[in-house]
C-alpha cells in the first residue's frame, strides 16, 4: 500500500521473465493523483432586520456556510426545535415572540468532511409587547416617527413602551405631551422631559427614569397609583410644576424638588420615605403648594425653603412656611448645627471667644452673647428664645429673627460687627407635614388639620398680635379678612426693605378697604403675604368683641405675575402719600416711615375699616391724627372740600439732623378742583403740593422733637388760592447786610399790601425772631431791634404773606 500526496504521478514498470522478448521492460500507464485535503463545515446566520423589532414585524435570516459542499442542506430551528419546511439558505417570519432564540443547522455534501453537519450561531430576538415601542434609531427626539418600531409616533391614546435599546438613544421632549394610554418606561432607560409638560392619565409603569428640569412639568391624572422615579443627578430631580390628580394618586420613587408649584386635587401623594422640597432660589422664585381640594393629602414630610437675600443685617419675621411637626428650631434652620454654606441662620445668645454653639441649649455664640431671636405671645411681651433645642416651630407663629448670613458666616471675623451688611444671602429649611384645610385662628388658639394653642389672638381691643401666613403659598389677606370677625381691615409687617446702615426697619401696614399701603411711595407690600412670612393683624375697637381669622385653601394665590420682589403695590382710590426720610450717614436720604390719605366719599371722618392705626416704630414716625380717630397711617376720608386739613403728627425726630416729607400727589383725582397745601405752622407758609415727588425739608434744633401741630395739609379751590405777587419794580431788601449793632433794617418797595410776618430763623431750622408789620404801599423802611441773645452768625430771613413766602434771605448778623 502507498499513501499518495496530492498531483503524485503514479506508474508501474513490468519486468518479464519470458524467453524471446524484445525487452525484458515495461512501463504502464501514469495515474495523477488528487488529494484533497479534509475541511470542517460551518455556518453563520444573520437577520434583518436587526436589534429590536416590534411584535409581528417580518425579520428574514439568512445563512453563510463555510464548506457546505456544492448543495448543502439547511435546517432552521427556533428554541433549538425544528421549524418545519425551513430548509433553505433563507428563513422568514412574522411569529417571533421576545426572546425566541434562532439557529441553522447544515448539512454539507461536500467531499472529505471531518463531520458533514454544523450549528450556527444563535440569534436571540428582542420583540416588544406592542407596536407602539421606541427604538431610537435615528435621535433622541420623542417626534421622529423613524425612532419607532411601527415608523411612525404613536397616537396619544394607544400603550406606549420605552425598552432598552442597542442605540442608547432615549426618547427627550420636543413638546408638551399628553398620553391618555398606558407608558412604560423600562428599568435602564430614561424620558427627558426637556422643559416641557408631560401630562398621563392612563397608567406608567417601569423603573424607568424620568428626567426633569427647572422648567419642566409633569401631571398625573389616573385611576393608577404610577411611581415615580427621577433620575438622580442635580438637576434631573427638579421640576418647576408637579400636579397629582384623579383618584389613583402617585408614589415618589425618588426624591425630587419643585421650583414653582405643586398642585394636589383629590389625590394622595406618598412621598414613600423620600424627600420633597419647595425650592426658593430668590425673592421671586420660591415654589408654592396650590389650593388642597376635595380631600387631597401628602403622606410623609416636606421640605420648604424660604430665601433672604443678602441685605443689611436685621431682623426679618419669619415662619415655617407652612408646616407642622417640623421638630425644633436648631434642627431646621440651624442646620443642626451645621454651618451649611448657602443655607440655614444662627440663634444667639450665649458670649464666648471662639465660633460655635452650646451643647446644651443649640444657642450660637458671640462675643457679646445678645438674644436675637423672639416670639410676641403676650400683651407687650416679647419672649426670647434661650433653648432652640428644646423650642419647637409652630406653624401658626410669628418668628423676629435678626439675620446675619448663612450659617457658614464667621460671626468672630474681624470687623464683622462694624460691618452693617450681611456677607452671604441664605436659606432656611424647615421640614415637616404640610398643612392644609382650612385654618382658623381665635382667643383660644388656631384649629386645623393640625391644632396649636401656642399662638392665639390676644383679645383685648386695639391690640395687635402677631401670626404666621400657615401655608405654603401666598394668601390673598382681602379675601381673608372679608371672612374675619373682631379685627379691622389691615394687617402690619415689619418692613426689611427699609433697613438702612443706622438699623432702620419701618411697620408698613395695608388696608383691605383702602386698598393701599402706608408707604407706597417705597414699599411693596400689598394684598398678598408670602409664604415663610410672619404678620400683625389688630383687634378692633369693640370691647369684649369675638376675634377670629379664617385662613382657608381658596385665600392662596399662585399667580405669580402678583407677586413680586416682596409684594405689589395696588392703587385703586385717590389718595395723597407722604413719607418721611432722613439722611443716614453712608447712605443718603433714607425713608424711615410714611402715610397716606385716601379719599372716597364712602369714608367717614370716623374710624372706620378704611382707616389703619398707626403702629409705632421704635424711631422716627409719621401719623395723621384726626381728632375722631387717633393717630393713623392710613386715613380714609371723604373727598376734601374747601378749607379741609389733614393734620400730620411727627414724633421721636433726632436733635441737629435734617428731614425732609416727600409728597406723591399723582394718584389724586385729576378732577378735583381743589389745591392740597403744605402748611407749615413754624415758618408759617402754605406751599402747594404737587406732582409725585414735592419734598419739602426742616432740620431739628439741639433736642429730640414731636411736632403734633406744626404741619398740616390744606385744600384750597385752585380759583381762590392765595398768591403774593411782587411786580417786576417790588423789592424787599435787608440793609445793610452783614447787621451791625442788633438793628435789622428792612424795605418794602412796591409789593403788595397787607401784614407781613417776618421770621428769623438759625441754621438749625429753630425760630429766633418773629415779627408783625403792616404795608401798604409805596416805599417803606422798618427799623427791627433785635434781642440781644440771637448770636452772631448766619441766619435766614423769610417774610411771609398770606401763608406764602414773598421772599427769603441770608442775613449775617455781626
Amino acid at each position: 500500500t502507498y499513501s499518495p500526496t496530492n498531483n503524485d504521478v503514479i506508474v508501474c514498470v513490468l519486468t518479464a521473465n519470458n524467453v524471446c522478448q524484445t525487452a525484458n521492460t515495461a512501463n504502464s500507464n501514469s495515474i495523477t493523483e488528487t488529494v484533497s485535503t479534509n475541511v470542517t463545515p460551518s455556518v453563520v446566520i444573520a437577520a434583518s432586520p436587526s436589534g429590536t423589532i416590534c411584535s409581528g414585524s417580518n425579520v428574514t435570516f439568512s445563512a453563510t456556510p463555510t464548506n457546505g459542499g456544492l448543495s448543502p442542506a439547511y435546517q432552521w430551528k427556533k428554541n433549538g426545535i425544528a421549524i418545519s419546511g425551513a430548509t433553505a439558505s433563507t428563513y422568514s417570519t412574522t411569529s417571533l415572540i421576545n426572546n425566541d432564540a434562532i439557529t441553522c443547522l447544515l448539512t454539507s455534501n461536500a467531499s472529505c468532511f471531518v463531520s458533514n453537519t454544523a450549528s450556527s450561531n444563535s440569534i436571540v430576538i428582542a420583540v416588544n409587547g406592542i407596536n407602539n415601542s421606541w427604538t431610537g434609531a435615528t435621535n433622541t427626539n420623542w417626534a421622529t416617527g423613524s425612532n419607532w418600531c411601527s415608523g411612525v409616533v404613536p397616537a396619544s391614546n394607544v400603550d406606549i413602551i420605552i425598552p432598552v435599546v442597542s442605540s442608547k438613544n432615549y426618547p427627550v421632549l420636543s413638546s408638551n405631551l399628553t398620553l391618555s394610554g398606558n407608558l412604560t418606561v423600562s428599568a435602564g432607560t430614561t424620558l427627558s422631559l426637556n422643559g416641557y409638560t408631560l401630562t398621563l392619565t392612563g397608567a406608567l409603569t417601569g423603573t424607568g427614569y424620568l428626567k426633569g428640569s427647572s422648567t419642566s412639568s409633569l401631571a398625573i391624572n389616573s385611576t393608577s397609583k404610577p411611581t415615580l422615579y427621577f433620575n438622580q443627578s442635580a438637576t434631573d430631580t427638579l421640576l418647576n410644576t408637579l400636579t397629582i390628580a384623579g383618584s389613583g394618586g402617585a408614589i415618589l420613587g425618588s426624591g425630587i424638588g419643585i421650583t414653582n408649584l405643586l398642585n394636589l386635587n383629590a389625590s394622595n401623594l406618598n412621598l414613600n420615605g423620600n424627600h420633597l422640597t419647595l425650592k426658593s432660589t430668590s425673592i421671586t422664585n420660591t415654589a408654592v403648594v396650590g389650593p388642597v381640594t376635595n380631600g387631597a393629602t401628602i403622606s410623609g414630610s416636606i421640605t420648604v425653603e424660604r430665601f433672604i437675600p443678602k441685605g443689611y443685617k436685621g431682623f426679618r419675621e419669619l415662619s415655617t412656611g407652612g408646616v407642622s411637626n417640623a421638630g425644633s428650631i436648631f434642627n431646621n434652620w440651624q442646620e443642626a448645627g451645621r454651618y451649611t454654606s448657602g443655607y440655614g441662620l444662627f440663634i444667639t445668645g450665649k458670649a464666648n471667644k471662639t465660633a460655635g454653639f452650646d451643647a446644651n441649649t443649640g444657642l450660637d455664640y458671640t462675643s457679646a452673647g445678645n438674644l436675637d431671636a423672639f416670639n410676641y405671645l403676650n400683651y407687650n411681651t416679647w419672649s426670647a428664645i434661650n433653648n432652640p433645642k428644646n423650642t419647637n416651630l409652630d406653624p401658626y407663629t410669628g418668628y423676629h429673627v435678626c439675620i446675619y448670613g448663612d450659617r457658614a458666616t464667621n460671626l468672630f471675623a474681624s470687623k464683622f460687627d462694624s460691618s452693617k451688611l450681611m456677607p452671604t444671602a441664605t436659606t432656611i429649611r424647615t421640614t415637616g407635614q404640610l398643612v392644609s384645610g382650612t385654618v382658623t385662628y381665635s382667643s383660644t388658639g388656631v384649629t386645623g388639620g393640625y391644632n396649636s394653642t401656642v399662638t392665639k389672638i390676644l383679645s383685648l381691643k386695639d391690640t395687635g398680635s402677631f401670626i404666621a401666613n400657615p401655608y405654603p403659598c401666598a394668601i390673598d389677606w382681602e379675601s381673608i379678612v372679608a371672612a374675619s370677625s373682631g379685627l379691622t381691615t389691615s394687617y402690619y409687617y415689619f418692613e426689611p426693605t427699609f433697613l438702612t446702615a443706622s438699623g432702620y426697619q419701618t411697620f408698613v401696614s395695608y388696608n383691605a378697604t383702602s386698598h393701599t399701603n402706608s408707604i407706597p411711595v417705597s414699599s411693596k407690600v400689598n394684598r398678598y403675604i408670602q409664604p415663610g412670612q410672619s404678620f400683625w393683624i389688630q383687634t378692633n375697637h369693640t370691647a369684649g368683641a369675638t376675634r377670629q381669622l379664617v385662613i382657608s385653601e381658596v385665600n392662596k394665590v399662585t399667580n405669580f405675575s402678583n407677586l413680586t420682589a416682596i409684594f405689589g403695590v395696588n392703587k385703586s382710590y385717590s389718595q395723597l402719600a407722604v413719607s418721611l426720610w432722613r439722611d443716614v450717614e453712608g447712605i443718603g436720604n433714607t425713608v424711615v416711615d410714611g402715610v397716606v390719605a385716601v379719599f372716597d366719599n364712602s369714608f367717614s371722618l370716623n374710624y372706620g375699616d378704611e382707616d389703619t392705626r398707626k403702629m409705632q416704630n421704635e424711631k422716627e414716625n409719621i401719623a395723621i391724627n384726626e381728632a375722631l380717630a387717633g393717630n393713623l397711617a392710613i386715613d380714609g376720608v371723604p373727598l376734601p372740600q374747601e378749607g379741609a386739613a389733614i393734620k400730620l403728627k411727627l414724633s421721636n425726630l433726632k436733635a441737629n439732623k435734617t428731614y425732609r416729607m416727600q409728597f406723591d400727589g399723582s394718584y389724586l383725582n385729576s378732577s378735583n378742583t381743589l389745591q392740597p397745601y403744605l402748611v407749615d405752622a413754624f415758618f408759617h407758609t402754605q406751599t402747594p403740593i404737587t406732582g409725585s415727588n414735592f419734598i419739602y425739608s426742616f432740620t431739628v434744633d439741639s433736642s429730640n422733637a414731636d411736632y403734633d401741630d406744626r404741619f398740616s395739609i390744606s385744600f384750597k379751590s385752585v380759583t381762590n388760592t392765595p398768591i403774593v405777587s411782587i411786580p417786576t419794580s417790588g423789592k424787599i431788601s435787608v440793609f445793610p447786610n452783614p447787621v451791625k449793632g442788633k438793628l435789622l433794617n428792612i424795605k418794602l418797595s412796591n409789593v403788595a399790601s397787607g401784614n407781613y410776618i417776618l421770621c428769623l430763623y438759625s441754621v438749625l431750622g429753630k425760630e429766633v425772631y418773629s415779627k408783625s408789620i403792616n404795608y401798604n404801599q409805596g416805599a417803606q423802611n422798618y427799623f427791627l431791634p433785635l434781642s440781644n441773645e440771637i448770636a452772631a452768625g448766619a441766619y435766614t430771613l423769610k417774610v411771609v404773606l398770606k401763608g406764602q413766602v414773598a421772599n427769603m434771605t441770608t442775613v449775617i448778623i455781626q
